[in-house]
């Protein structure tokens, strides 16, 4: 509770100038007592390189994607489907995943990947889905066809949401009435998501207007659209049980500037509000514009805005850092990174104030 709101509304409520006419900032002053303003942080980063230049197996060309479990830390490039794992210090450990047709191969690259403890599932880019074990040691894999028709990459963390039963195909696009299928692991469609945004000119106007992260919760599947600043909750069945709008300065500036947005060649699309989504902790994290977003998952309310800036001599001037990419330690610690690999380091760590 916010101490400086719970007096301001009790000294109001005491005041001879207090009536029934006065309700309506009574309220807004009881919300502000309860809930406080939104938190805004600037936290600096330092450098979080590990050895990869001299190995073509661990080179990092684009990367793509960052996820952790356990303590280690996974990454994807999105020209190799050879996952990298490295632990908390940036020690390797070893890679996932092997190039190549073959039945326990991934082809030329991974699109995307997702981690839960013992498990890692990978696709690849003619989806082809392969099941690993922490150790790197291949499962089994599936492959899904007729893809072409729904299926398209977008330049945003592509997590695959999963659970010992099922697991959702992250990137969908111009899937018409439906915006995500769950699937099984022998391939076979259990459910099939509707699509929230569906009128014809509003997909006209940005086919990825349905993409989403998707996000196990202790108890729902949540669902964050990266063009919009909308958050829903699911039930295990996966029908729509909430859903929440979220605001915040880099939001409100993407969506202004976004009014304006009109689609000229077929693959047109705005970049997405938001780049990366994990939970940590019971609260939702997401990056926009390069800025972290703590939102409460009960309420959908942002209680902490997270910039970042970097104390290196070459960068101590710049007021922040923009980066697309992160993923949590166990103890709190933000591993975060950019497709381009600026400023000469692989990955960046920063304490956030938790």
């Amino acid at each position: 509770m916010n101490a400086n709101g719970l007096v301001l509304c009790i000294n109001f409520f005491r005041s001879p100038t207090f009536t029934l006419a006065s309700k309506e900032l009574y309220l807004f002053l009881t919300i502000i007592a309860i809930f406080g303003f939104q938190q805004s942080y600037r936290v600096p980063l330092t450098p979080f390189d590990f050895e990869d230049e001299k190995n073509d197996s661990t080179f990092i060309k684009r990367l793509s994607q960052i996820e952790s479990s356990a303590g280690l830390i996974y990454v994807r490039d999105s020209t190799s489907p050879i996952i990298i794992v490295i632990d908390s210090q940036g020690k390797f450990v070893r890679t996932i995943g092997k190039a190549g047709p073959g039945p326990t191969e991934q082809g030329t690259n991974s699109i995307s990947i997702g981690v839960d403890g013992a498990s890692l599932w990978s696709i690849s880019g003619d989806m082809k889905f392969g099941h690993y074990f922490e150790n790197g040691e291949h499962q089994h894999s599936i492959r899904l066809v007729d893809y072409n028709s729904f299926v398209r990459l977008t330049n945003a963390a592509e997590p695959i949401a999963f659970t010992h039963d099922f697991l959702i195909l992250p990137c969908m696009y111009n899937t018409n009435l439906f915006m995500a299928y769950v699937y099984d692991y022998h391939a076979e469609i259990r459910y099939k998501i509707p699509a929230v945004f569906n009128k014809p000119e509003t997909v006209m106007k940005n086919p990825s207007i349905n993409d989403s992260f998707w996000i196990r919760g202790e108890s729902a599947w949540y669902c964050l659209f990266k063009h919009r600043p909308l958050l829903q909750v699911y039930d295990d069945t996966f029908k729509v049980q909430k859903q929440f709008h979220l605001e915040g300065p880099e939001i409100a500036d993407l969506t202004r500037e976004l009014q304006d947005f009109k689609r000229v060649k077929q693959f047109d699309v705005p970049r997405p509000y938001f780049t990366d989504a994990k939970i940590f902790k019971g609260h939702l994290y997401t990056m926009c514009e390069g800025a972290l977003y703590q939102i409460d998952l009960t309420s959908g309310v942002i209680k902490k805005h997270i910039v970042f800036y970097s104390t290196e001599p070459e960068l101590a001037g710049a007021e922040r850092l923009y980066l697309f990419f992160f993923a949590f330690l166990e103890d709190g610690t933000l591993v975060l990174g950019h497709p381009a690999l600026p400023w000469g380091h692989n990955l960046w760590k920063a304490k956030l104030p938790l």
